[in-house]
């Protein structure tokens, strides 16, 4: 699994006092502060008093790739984020089964008998639509159909944009032990392009940062 940046916002305005040291996404927020203190003071107060309203001024798109539908769905349930999916090849095997090798072997098979089972469903519903007579319609409706057998663990890549608000929510939402091991990967590896976009925003969410 990896993520890589494909834009942030940039900034196209004079920058506020103080703002020398920040980036342009950080720029825009305190510039939407319309406050008279420096930007770094501005940031600091904002993050400290959980002002997401102010981060929303500020956004980022991600691509993330190598990330199961299970943990796909939960990225697109999170508030504020804009989600586009695509599914790969191959599937992504739970953290918990890669560690004993029996278990992957049985996966690796469970998954092939998945593949195998819906190629046969997938010509079955092509038969039953054969008197369909545009043959887009009947591959499109019989594909369709036969996605149901698709497991949560099929590969999957991800563009998603959020604001800066949205964000950190995420990856305080699902950074805790308790997550599943998967998504706190995805968080993490987020956080990690994040930072450098926004360090001032972003520093207290990393690994015993957190003010």
């Amino acid at each position: 699994m990896r993520a890589e940046l494909v834009a942030a916002t940039a900034l196209r305005n004079t920058r506020p006092a103080g703002g020398t040291d920040v980036t342009d996404a950080e720029a825009v927020i305190a510039h939407a502060a319309m406050s008279s203190h420096d930007a770094e003071t501005v940031l600091r107060r904002l993050i400290d008093d959980d002002r997401a309203d102010f981060l929303a001024h500020a956004s980022a798109t991600l691509h993330v790739y190598g990330v199961s539908r299970a943990a796909a769905e939960i990225i697109r349930a999170h508030p504020g984020f804009a989600v586009s999916l695509r599914d790969d090849d191959g599937a992504v095997v739970p953290h918990l089964i890669a560690e004993d090798e029996d278990l992957v072997n049985l996966f690796d098979t469970a998954i092939e008998h998945i593949a195998f089972i819906r190629q046969e469903l997938l010509d079955g519903l092509e038969h039953v639509l054969v008197d369909d007579p545009n043959l887009l319609s009947r591959r499109k409706r019989a594909a369709e159909a036969a996605r149901s057998l698709l497991p949560l663990a099929t590969a999957t890549q991800l563009v998603i944009t959020g604001s800066y608000g949205a964000w950190r929510g995420f990856v305080e939402k699902h950074s805790g032990k308790y997550e599943d091991k998967e998504i706190r990967m995805i968080a993490r590896a987020c956080l990690d392009v994040l930072q450098p976009e926004a360090p001032l925003v972003f520093e207290d969410l990393a690994a015993g940062e957190r003010r």
